[in-house]
């Protein structure tokens, strides 16, 4: 068994090859299994390991994995018929001498897809297509992520109202906060219509660039713990909203347009703008709740101008979007980080 450094503060590379190699559970049992290298997520471990010239990568989930395993197994099991995922070989929900649930797929020879690969950029639109136009028959199970407009907004909606709250109602800030809430609302009514023949699909539930894996040829996506039925146009502007800086400008609407040339879903580019008008809501509730917790924090002074600009920035995306006059951004919330930082000393 190869050493490896250790990819968590308990060291579990050599539990994980007692349970391949003993465990009644694993497909590899009584066999040589070499661990050839380890790397860890957010939110769990991964091994590459290799079992009679077959090479599997284990996942072990240390956060809802239960729920997080069997929808990856699903998600792996199901698209992998469509090419879409690599080989499942299996998911073990009680893994003997281990903590956490496991699941395990074939390795595939191919790296994480890059932003200047113009080619894999369109082979993962297309794919993305392929996935929200796969059947139902087979797929039960829900993404944990809103199934529509309406439970998403319900849940957008709340947060935004009660992070600007605590925004006192005198600082210009807080009116300008107040327009966009209404201006969103007023934009989610409008277009309720377009939801009420919409379908949930089978969604992948975290589309990053780092989640396509692309080997020149053929693209395959990993990481399908959020699977499940799903609205497919969350999916998309969820993607394109996390990668827009990334992406940048023209290769997002290249990406989005290439994905629209092979679905076929009623209404879908303008569900999918819809989306990519609220979710920037969604980050400015979440400066501003920082801001609100940490404004005293003598750690966070550094950034404070930082973060002030990214609020102003954030703000002013949104009012562009619905088409609001903000007046000075940047003062407005500088005036606000002024009154907190006021308020905590």
């Amino acid at each position: 068994m190869t050493d490896l450094p250790a990819v968590h503060p308990q060291d579990l590379t050599p539990a994980v090859h007692a349970y391949l190699t003993g465990a009644s559970g694993s497909a590899f049992n009584g066999k040589d299994v070499e661990m050839r290298a380890a790397w860890s997520g957010d939110d769990h471990l991964l091994w590459r390991v290799s079992c009679r010239g077959q090479d599997a990568v284990v996942k072990l989930f240390l956060d809802a994995g239960q729920a997080r395993s069997r929808r990856q197994f699903d998600g792996h099991t199901l698209m992998h018929r469509h090419g879409l995922a690599p080989a499942p070989l299996w998911v073990d929900r009680y893994p003997e001498g281990l903590a956490r649930q496991l699941c395990v797929y074939l390795w595939c020879d191919a790296v994480p897809l890059s932003p200047d690969q113009d080619d894999g950029l369109s082979a993962f639109a297309a794919s993305v297509a392929r996935l929200h136009s796969a059947p139902l028959d087979d797929l039960r199970r829900f993404s944990p992520h809103p199934l529509n407009l309406t439970t998403h907004w319900r849940i957008a909606e709340s947060g935004f109202a009660q992070a600007v709250h605590a925004v006192p109602p005198e600082l210009p800030l807080r009116a300008t906060l107040d327009a966009l809430a209404q201006a969103a609302q007023a934009a989610v009514r409008s277009a309720l219509p377009l939801w009420q023949t919409a379908l949930p699909a089978p969604v992948h539930g975290d589309l990053r660039l780092e989640h396509a894996l692309w080997d020149g040829i053929h693209l395959l996506l990993v990481d399908w713990e959020l699977f499940g039925l799903g609205d497919p146009a969350l999916d998309v502007a969820r993607f394109l909203h996390r990668t827009a800086t990334t992406l940048g400008d023209g290769a997002t609407e290249r990406w989005l347009q290439t994905y629209l040339n092979h679905v076929e879903l009623p209404d879908l580019a303008a569900r999918i703008a819809l989306y990519r008008m609220l979710l920037p809501l969604d980050d400015i509730a979440f400066l501003l709740r920082g801001l609100d917790r940490h404004a005293g924090d003598p750690e966070l002074a550094a950034a404070l101008p930082d973060l002030t600009a990214t609020l102003a920035a954030g703000i002013a995306t949104a009012a562009t979007a619905f088409h609001l006059t903000a007046g000075d951004l940047a003062a407005q919330t500088a005036a606000y980080v002024a009154a907190l930082s006021s308020r905590a000393a």
